[in-house]
């Protein structure tokens, strides 16, 4: 029975053995106790910066911050090297594959539709917990921003903002081949400080146009992209 084991690895469960006749030292009886490595998990959690909502469909790659070396000194992953990679699903979780014990980095390499990726990188250690301790989790919670576009009206010249000014916006890819100037548009207004928030846009061109002005403006009906 073994009753300690050594770093970073599991104790092997007890070895029976039989003595069915006499044995000398240049003949002994070999028993041969393997102890398994200690494995770990990554648990990342994304959510959206503001309102705090899952993030689904992000794409992370773990790095070996460090030479992941074994105890019995194989090298299982190289410094840089890319070691698993983990997408979230709809709850906003990636857990990674079983991974051996050491520092590594996540970094996300894909961002959601309507998210700006996240440049930064994550530096997470999965650490030997005991000998009875299967496997050990590292937990990371990383934040997207959505993409946002602030459009801000003007009066020429000046630097007064209008408020109530309307806007239709639409997404070129909306627009019919039939009919260019068929699409679907949707109407925006700007608020006290003269400016439209858009956010969590699809990836593509738009057009703005101004649709409604105020009494003793202009209307501008210009389309811009």
């Amino acid at each position: 029975v073994e009753v300690k084991a050594p770093q970073n690895y599991l104790v092997c469960d007890p070895i029976e053995f039989e003595v069915d006749k006499a044995y000398d030292w240049e003949n002994p009886i070999v028993i041969t106790a393997e102890d398994e490595n200690v494995m770990g998990k990554l648990q990342l959690i994304k959510s959206d910066e503001e309102t705090g909502e899952p993030v689904e469909g992000a794409e992370f790659n773990i790095v070996a911050a460090e030479d992941i070396v074994t105890g019995d000194g194989s090298l299982q992953a190289a410094k840089g090297d890319i070691v698993d990679t983990i997408t979230t699903g709809k709850d906003g979780i990636a857990e990674s594959k079983k991974l051996y014990l050491g520092s590594y980095i996540a970094k996300e390499v894909k961002a959601p539709s309507g998210y700006v990726l996240n440049q930064e990188e994550y530096a997470f250690e999965l650490t030997y917990k005991d000998q009875n301790t299967k496997i050990v989790y590292s937990d990371l919670e990383v934040k997207n921003k959505p993409t946002t576009i602030i459009v801000t009206k003007k009066v020429k010249g000046k630097d007064k903002v209008l408020e109530g000014v309307k806007y239709n916006i639409w997404n070129v890819g909306m627009e019919s081949d039939v009919d260019p100037n068929f699409a679907f548009k949707e109407t925006y207004t700007t608020d006290e400080n003269g400016q439209i928030k858009l956010q969590y846009l699809e990836p593509g061109v738009y057009k703005l146009q101004e649709k409604e002005t105020l009494p003793g403006y202009v209307l501008d009906d210009s389309v811009h992209s």
